[in-house]
């Protein structure tokens, strides 16, 4: 068959084969219905086929976050050696360490409310989560925290999160102004 005539690639390397080909003419699939979702590629390394979590293992890792077991999540839901950063802070790595500072803050609380405001957004293997946190701590102050979560996982598991907010709102205000 002659090498400048599309041919048709279907199944789950059908994007692979499309991108990575070492042909100096491309191939192209005959239709859309010729890539299977299982075949979605990432964009970073187009070679290497995308490892995302279910929508069952993203919806039970914000419920357990609503449920205010964030060293819990953390421990189920990140991969050893995870990574979360804090604005553009330098990243912090090791999932024991970020279960030990999520027991240290909850700790420090009376209350919490954790609420994830929808929809979260998947794509991928990356994930989008708007979230809305607020403390009341043993003096009686409170923290609002709105931030959005940004997450790169692999399979079932968070490897990478960085989370986005206005650092003003760290600063605990009295509870009648809350």
């Amino acid at each position: 068959m002659p090498r400048n005539v599309p041919q048709p690639l279907g199944g789950r390397a059908a994007l692979a084969d499309w991108y990575c080909t070492d042909q100096p003419e491309w191939t192209f699939p005959l239709s859309v219905a010729d890539l299977s979702l299982n075949g979605v590629m990432s964009a970073d390394h187009p070679c290497q086929e995308l490892t995302m979590p279910t929508l069952e293992t993203l919806e039970r890792f914000i419920a357990q976050v609503e449920a205010n077991a964030h060293a819990e999540a953390v421990e189920a839901f990140y991969t050893a050696d995870a990574s979360l950063q804090e604005n553009q802070e330098p990243p912090r790595v090791g999932r024991d360490f970020h279960v030990a500072k999520e027991r240290a803050v909850m700790s420090r609380a009376r209350s919490v409310t954790s609420t994830c405001v929808r929809p979260a957004f998947l794509n991928g293997d990356h994930v989008a989560i708007r979230w809305i946190f607020r403390f009341e701590w043993a003096d009686g102050s409170v923290t609002r925290l709105e931030e959005i979560a940004h997450q790169r996982w692999e399979g079932e598991r968070i490897a990478q999160e960085q989370f986005f907010y206005d650092p003003q709102q760290r600063i605990p205000v009295p509870r009648a102004l809350d």
